[in-house]
């Protein structure tokens, strides 16, 4: 049986670095009345911003497909022309490891990097911002219905992104970090 090509099975360690900059994902499911919804972000690892991001009920690979196509629009104005040095960071789950989504990182122009499995430290800022969410939205919120959710949680990214100062980029809030620093963009994190 053959298998698909991952970075894993073509030879590339778990966790390799790479030069940045980088994109990383960190999908979870906040809580609804009754169900679970899942909101998959896309964070620019230099500047802590909140590229994109897809709210839905399931969380299969449309959703992250859409949280993908928001990113590269958001930072380059384009969805196929990323950098040649920019990567995809994200753990090994299976929705960013199915054929769907690594060919939508591929037609973007990304590149995937896997975590070590077990090993949520080396995808720290997604992490940590997941924490965030939860504590200051999803845990102190009931959602009424997913449009509710959507607003909620689209008004909570855009304070984050250009209102909340971050001690990591000098207590700048990390638009203004991005205008400061325009080229230390690229490493996403979904």
């Amino acid at each position: 049986m053959a298998h698909a090509a991952t970075p894993q099975r073509q030879g590339l360690p778990f966790g390799h670095r790479t030069p940045r900059p980088a994109l990383g994902d960190g999908s979870d499911a906040v809580a609804l009345r009754p169900p679970w919804l899942v909101c998959v972000p896309v964070i620019d690892y230099r500047a802590r911003e909140v590229l994109g991001h897809a709210v839905e009920r399931t969380g299969r690979p449309e959703t992250t497909e859409q949280a993908l196509q928001e990113a590269p629009l958001t930072r380059l104005g384009t969805l196929r022309s990323a950098p040649a040095i920019m990567r995809l960071r994200h753990d090994n789950g299976l929705v960013l490891g199915s054929l769907q989504c690594r060919a939508v990182v591929r037609d973007y122009g990304l590149q995937q990097e896997y975590i070590k499995p077990s090993t949520p430290q080396q995808n720290g800022l997604c992490e940590r911002f997941i924490k965030t969410f939860k504590e200051q939205l999803c845990w102190s919120q009931r959602f009424a219905s997913l449009e509710h959710a959507r607003m909620n949680i689209q008004a909570w990214i855009h304070n984050y992104n250009h209102r909340r100062p971050h001690q990591a980029l000098n207590y700048r809030t990390q638009a203004r970090q991005h205008h400061l620093h325009p080229s230390s963009s690229g490493k996403l994190a979904p």
